[in-house]
Formats: C-alpha cells, structure tokens, sequence
C-alpha cells in the first residue's frame, strides 16, 4: 500500500482550512453588501439632508434675530433686512423640499405645501409692514402691529415645522442603528458558526496528523532499535518526500555510513593483524639475525685472534712467507667484518633517517663497467662467466649518489654470484624515456615465489637447506632496495626456483633531493 505523504495531509487540511474560509468571506460578503450599500447611500442622503436642514435652521435663527431687531427698530432698513433673510430662508426651504422629493422613500408626514405657503406668506407680511410703515394715518400702528403678530405667527410655525424635521431625522437614525445591530447580530453569530466548525476541523486535523506522526516514529523507532542492534543493512521502505521521509533517508544514510566506517574498521584491524603478524614475523627473523650475526661477526673475529695469536706465538719460527699468509688471511678476516659492520651501519641510517645523499652527475655506463671489474676475480674463481651489455652507445647520464648506486649494484652482484653454481651472470643497462633501467640477471638456485616479498623485509633471511650454508646475514637486499627508494626508484624481482633470478632496478634521470 502506497504511504501518504505528510505534507499531503498538511496541504489538503491547509485547503480545506482556506476554502473554509473563503467560503465564509463570501457569506459575509454576500449579507452585508446590500446592507453597506444601503448604509452606503443613507449616509450620503443623510448627510446632504441634514447640512440643509442645519443650513435652513441656521437661517431660521438669523430671521428670527433679525425680527427681534425690528420689533426694537421699527424702521425701513431693518424691515429690508428682515426680509432679505427670509428670501434667504426660503431658499434653503425649496432646497429641503427638492432633496425630500429626490428621495423614493417620501416621507408622508412632511407637508411640503404648508411650508411654502408659510414662507409665502411670511414674505407678503414682510412687504405688507415696509408699506405700513411708510403710512402716516391714524391706523398704522394698528397694521403694523396686525403685521408683527402674523410674522411672529408664521416663524413660530415654520421654526415647529423644521425642530419636526430634525426629530424625524434622529427617529431614522435609531431605526437605522437597530438594523444595523441586527445585521452585526447575525454576523456575530455566523462568527461563532464558523469558530465552532473551525475548532472541529482542526481538533480533527490534529487528530489525523497525530495518528499520521505516531506511524511514523514507530517506524522510526523500529529503525533505530535495528541499527542500534548492529543491523546496518536494515533500510526504510517506501519512504516519503516528506520532512519524515528525509529523516527516514537521513537514517539511511546514517546506517549506509556506519556500514561503510564498520567495514573500514574491520579491514584495519585485518590490516592490523596483519602488520602484527608480521611484525611478530619479523621478530622471530631479528632474533635468527641477531643469531646469524653474532656467528657471522663470531667468525672472522676468531679468525683474527686464532692468527694473531699463532704469529704472536710463533713468529721467531715462521718464516716470512708464512708470517705473510697468516697476515693476509687476518687481514681477509678483517675486511670481511668491516663489510658486515658497514652494512649495518648504513642500515642503521637507512631507518634513522640520518643518512645524507650526495648526488653528482656522472655516467652510469662507466659505473657498471667498474663494478664488472672488480668483481671479474671472484667468477672467475667460480668459473662462471660475468657480463654486461650497454644498449646505449652514448653515455647515461643520472643525477645520485655514486656511492650508494655502486654499493646496490655490488650487493645484487654479489648475491647473484654467491648463488650461481655454474652458468652466468649478466648485468644489462638500458634507458626509456627519462627513466633507466638495470637488469642482473643470474642462472641461480632462484628464489621461491612465496618468498618474493619477503626477502626485502627487516632481518629476513630464505632459509632453504641448501642456502643455509651460504655466508651473509641477509642485510644485501635490505640495503639495496633502501638504497633504491632513497633515490625515488624501485627494485622489482622475477625468478623461478631452481632457474636463476633478474632484479631490475629502475631510476629516475631527474635531479633528487638531498637528504
């Protein structure tokens, strides 16, 4: 069964959640804007209506002060301006009227007609009294005073009539304010709908996402207990794209790295043993070193002292020809442990790291020819044939240490001859590019495939029974291929036992570092 995402779930309860409210937003929309656009309109109507009933009241306040003024001032001017004021008046009348007829919703109670007829005739009066007060017979203060009491009269029912249309104006407000509350009334409670529906969505949301994110952690849990217990191969299936699911894939990730750093660590504890064998290997050969050294130091230093003293003893009865052959077989002894004490040395410090190289230019070709030469006596004492072959005429020009390259070259030589019982041995020069490459190769009793990455080691020696007889401590290779790497080359062995061997040594033309 294919797994929901969470965040499918968080989408879907997110557009829900939204629709829900859009929804909402539109019902509200839909009841109150036809309630607005009422409010809307009164509002506009209201306020135009109540400015001019406020301007018509205001010049009701300026006729009825200015007909105060004419009652204490009887005279031509003031009745001018008495009446000017109500022409003033009676034009913001017609404006109420014209903006109550505007309206659909006339109101029935005002009487549109009685306050023109009013002002109408509050007007003719303001002209009858300028004429009246212009006569001068007997009966003027009794018209003007039959004048006065008909304009106060007719203020005094046009100011009722106004004051009525400003209490109508506050009766509409109050209706207005109560539908109004009743249209926040029902929007109060479509709010409590939506909140109540609201909290249930999400109590139920929650409750899904709940059960969604419990799945989820045991399956998480059930992980970590399987890669806790060292099952690094246990994996999450099917998991999402989902933030669990980059956890899931975290963990994953997590246990595919520990499975890698496990299978690193076993191989370096395999190393590990391996390097311990050896090095417990390498023990046990340091212990016949040691063994085979001291019986090889043993050797020529008895030889020493047996001759020594037999001259000491003897020498007013030796001749001088026997004194002679005593001296030089002394003398062989001793070169021979100054060879033995000169290896090690120089394997000394080899692994000390002390050893300084002197490197010079010189020509290799030369070099062989020499080392030929100076060991020529000791095959021809074997009787076996030592050669050489130079491929290039021209001579092979290397920056390194001649003494070091020659002593590599006598060692292999040396082993090659000790060896070789009958046949040949045969040193080979040749160049590739800016390498150089040296052959030795011998018809010897050859070396055993198992032991060719163990004759280089530290105090190793191939104890086969028929090379134990064979002097060396087996320090030869270990120097030459030492001395070799020294000048950032390498020493390679092929051989089949009981065939003869080829060592190559392989050289870097290029100019090395000292030290």
């Amino acid at each position: 069964m294919k797994r929901i995402k969470y965040i499918v779930i968080r989408r879907i309860t997110f557009l829900v959640y939204l629709l829900a409210t859009v929804c909402l937003c539109y019902l509200l929309y839909y009841m109150g804007h036809d309630e607005m656009n009422k409010a809307g309109r009164y509002t506009e109507r209201e306020k135009l209506y109540v400015e001019n009933l406020l301007a018509c009241r205001e010049a009701m306040n300026w006729t009825e002060k200015s007909f105060f003024q004419l009652q204490q001032h009887l005279t031509a001017n003031y009745n001018e301006n008495f009446s000017a004021l109500i022409i003033l008046m009676r034009n913001k009348i017609n404006v109420i009227i014209s903006t109550e007829n505007s309206n659909t919703n006339t109101r029935a109670f005002l009487k549109d007609s009685e306050l023109r007829n009013h002002i109408t005739s509050l007007y003719s009066a303001s002209l009858a009294l300028s004429e009246d007060l212009k006569a001068s017979d007997l009966d003027r203060n009794i018209l003007i005073n039959e004048d006065l009491n008909f304009i106060a009269t007719k203020l005094f029912m046009i100011s009722r009539e106004l004051q009525e249309r400003l209490n109508v104006e506050l009766d509409h407000v109050e209706n207005w304010k109560d539908q109004s509350l009743f249209f926040f009334d029902r929007l109060e409670i479509n709010l409590v709908y939506y909140f109540i529906i609201a909290t249930l969505f999400i109590f139920i949301s929650f409750m899904i996402s709940d059960w969604y994110l419990k799945q989820c952690f045991d399956r998480l849990r059930k992980g970590v207990q399987e890669i806790s217990r060292g099952n690094l191969q246990y994996r999450f299936k099917d998991s999402t794209n989902d933030i669990i699911g980059k956890v899931m894939s975290n963990f994953d990730n997590m246990a595919e790295s520990l499975q890698d750093k496990t299978l690193e660590l076993q191989n370096i504890n395999d190393e590990l043993n391996k390097k311990a064998d050896e090095l417990q290997e390498a023990n046990e050969h340091k212990d016949q070193f040691l063994a085979n050294m001291s019986h090889e130091l043993r050797t020529p230093l008895n030889s020493i002292i047996g001759f020594s003293d037999l001259m000491i003893a003897n020498a007013h009865k030796y001749s001088p020809e026997k004194i002679q052959k005593y001296s030089d077989k002394v003398l062989s002894a001793a070169e021979h442990l100054l060879e033995l004490i000169s290896d090690l040395l120089e394997v000394a410090k080899i692994n000390a790291g002390v050893l300084t190289l002197e490197p010079q230019e010189f020509d290799l070709n030369s070099l062989c020819k020499n080392v030929i030469e100076m060991l020529q006596p000791i095959a021809m004492k074997k009787d076996l044939e030592l050669l050489i072959e130079i491929r290039e005429q021209e001579p092979v020009l290397i920056m390194a240490d001649r003494r070091l390259i020659k002593q590599a070259l006598i060692n292999l030589l040396n082993n090659a001859l000790k060896f070789t019982k009958d046949g040949y041995v045969k040193l080979t020069v040749e160049t590739e590019n800016e390498e150089v490459l040296i052959h030795i190769e011998d018809t010897g009793i050859g070396i055993s495939p198992k032991d060719h990455n163990k004759i280089f080691k530290n105090f190793h020696r191939v104890e086969q029974g028929f090379t134990s007889n064979y002097e060396g401590v087996g320090l030869g290779l270990t120097l030459t291929q030492r001395i070799v790497e020294l000048h950032q080359g390498s020493i390679k062995l092929k051989s089949i036992l009981n065939k003869g061997s080829i060592f190559t040594i392989l050289l870097v033309k290029k100019e090395i570092k000292e030290g």
